[in-house]
């Protein structure tokens, strides 16, 4: 059998191309932030924060304090802290976290590096509550916060580019469904940082307990009519979740070039038989 080795050899580069051409360029995931406890009769601990996951504290017969924080990536990214204290008279107690998840993202589609925008919807949930107690006299003076904050820009170093910053303090919360004009293309990175703050303390004037928590989770989908919509994709970090919306991957971008390179071949084979039964006849 005879066939055209330069078209075979061509088509399998364009398939191998093209699967190496989506590859994810987005940088991965990343944690920081700091913590601190000290209460009368344990040890304070305080230090950074380098992983997705930790808690410190400490607890002795007249107070306690802890500092926990967690995360997850998928379904949708979610960062939460929480800082709880107590204090009986004499004593005080004091906790807080501060705690960050940084990821990335990028969309291609029609207009790559050109520079051309298309509306980006961002949908962030975030909570925060405070709450505390003080002894029957009432004159202890528990304090607590708890803030939010959610920002979303070009990754440093690139271009000036439209921004989001979205941050609150306990009691509100915030719930925000927005849409944002971004550029298109690989070369246009977006980094978001999602961050929680919480402080608690008890000063001891009395029996008193204080504790704060704050929660976020955002969702970004491409607001356009569905026909337009279909021709984007969404590349994250490795390992986030999108919601219903999941997070591109490249195999399966790839396969439809893929059949095209076999539906190639297919057709040379059909030649290469055709030109032989020719010269048969």
């Amino acid at each position: 059998m005879n066939f055209d080795r330069a078209a075979f050899f061509a088509t399998l580069v364009l398939a191998s191309g093209a699967s190496q051409a989506i590859a994810n360029p987005v940088d991965p995931v990343s944690y920081s932030g700091s913590f601190t406890t000290n209460a009368t009769g344990t040890v304070p601990d305080s230090g950074l924060i380098g992983g997705p996951s930790g808690n410190s504290g400490g607890t002795s017969s007249s107070a306690s304090s802890s500092a926990t924080f967690s995360s997850s990536l998928a379904p949708l990214p979610s960062v939460t802290a929480t800082a709880i204290v107590s204090a009986n008279p004499g004593s005080s107690a004091f906790a807080n976290v501060n705690f960050s998840l940084d990821y990335f993202f990028y969309i291609d589609g029609p207009g790559a590096n050109t520079g051309a925008t298309i509306p980006l919807n961002v949908i962030a949930t975030a909570t925060a509550s405070v709450g505390g107690s003080v002894g029957p006299s009432g004159i202890g003076s528990p304090v607590g916060t708890a803030t939010e904050g959610l920002i979303v820009q070009l990754k440093p170093g690139l271009i000036t580019g439209p921004s989001l910053l979205m941050s609150t303090s306990s009691p509100a919360g915030f719930s925000l469904n927005q849409d944002l004009n971004v550029l298109v293309g690989t070369n246009y990175i977006y980094d978001v940082t999602m961050n929680v703050q919480v402080i608690a303390g008890a000063d001891g004037s009395t029996t008193s307990a204080e504790n704060a928590t704050a929660a976020l989770d955002p969702m970004f989908t491409i607001d356009l009519p569905l026909i337009d919509a279909d021709q984007y994709q969404i590349f994250f970090s490795d390992g986030i979740g999108n919601g219903a919306t999941n997070a591109a991957t490249p195999l399966p971008a790839a396969l439809p070039l893929f059949a095209g390179g076999l539906g190639a071949l297919s057709v040379l084979g059909w030649r290469s038989r055709k030109k032989s039964a020719a010269r048969a006849a």
